[in-house]
């Protein structure tokens, strides 16, 4: 027997659900069963409709839940995969920072690195070169002494500014990570975040970077490394790592307008509702 069939004997519309197609059976087998005037025949042909209608419903029912899974899963996937792009634009940014504080105390210490191994291999590879030149010259032989000196001097003075540049750019990298890292507890952020711009109205970046140009890092001790750290890198580039984590942690609103013919991006805190 078809489900069509089934149906038109239970004497309902394929759509019915399962509790409509027990009541039809029901209701039908009091006129259909043997004891009741009915035949064994027409209860067996009421019996088989009820089984294909109600194993119909069952199987709908089941394509129904994988389609629903699937459809789950996909959304699941794609917004993981969002994730990790807005997590992966954060780092990027995070990196360019760190390359940027950097980039002038790298240059002063590979100088230090060449200073320094220019004066060890005058001292170590070549100590005869000093007094030779010395001789060639109508000044006294103790200035090869001096220049020894002055040679070490520079050395030893080489060596403690790469370490100490080393050092330095160890602990700035190490601050924009901390910073990275305060700013993904949400409540840090939005409190850090409304304290610069306004929480109950749109904003733009360019607004964004007027007030890290012009904030004092005097509402608490711990911003006060972070507003080195904007100033290190300007202001442009700080604000692209807080819109950047903000959008990480979903909590930045978009939109887009026009205004006086230039496009322009507004953002805005998408803060709980107060209860």
């Amino acid at each position: 027997m078809d489900t069509q069939t089934a149906f038109r004997i239970l004497e309902l519309l394929p759509s019915s659900s399962p509790d409509e197609i027990d009541l039809a059976y029901r209701r039908l087998a009091r006129h259909r069963h043997p004891d009741a005037g009915g035949s064994e025949a027409a209860m067996a042909e009421l019996n088989e409709a009820r089984e294909v209608a109600l194993t119909s419903k069952s199987r709908t029912t089941a394509l129904v839940t994988l389609e629903t899974i699937r459809d789950i899963v996909v959304a699941s996937n794609q917004e993981l995969a969002q994730r990790q792009e807005l997590r992966a634009e954060t780092a990027q940014i995070v990196e360019r920072l760190k390359e940027r504080a950097t980039n002038r105390l790298r240059r002063y210490k590979d100088l230090s690195a060449l200073f320094g191994g220019i004066s060890a291999a005058a001292l170590f590879l070549g100590k005869d070169l000093p007094a030779q030149y010395i001789r060639s010259l109508p000044l006294d032989e103790r200035m090869a002494g001096i220049m020894s000196f002055m040679a070490l001097s520079i050395a030893i003075y080489a060596g403690v500014t790469f370490w100490f540049l080393s050092d330095r750019i160890r602990r700035t990298e190490a601050g924009i990570e901390e910073l990275k890292q305060a700013l993904s507890i949400r409540s840090r952020y939005v409190n850090f975040l409304a304290s610069l711009v306004p929480h109950d109205e749109p904003w733009t970046l360019a607004q964004l970077e007027r007030s890290i140009e012009a904030w004092d890092g005097s509402e608490e001790v711990r911003w006060q490394s972070w507003r080195s750290i904007a100033q290190i890198v300007g202001a442009t580039a700080f604000a692209e790592l807080l819109i950047a984590k903000g959008r990480e942690l979903q909590l930045l609103q978009t939109s887009e307008t026009i205004l006086d013919g230039e496009f322009l991006e507004r953002y805005s805190l998408r803060l709980p509702v107060s209860t």
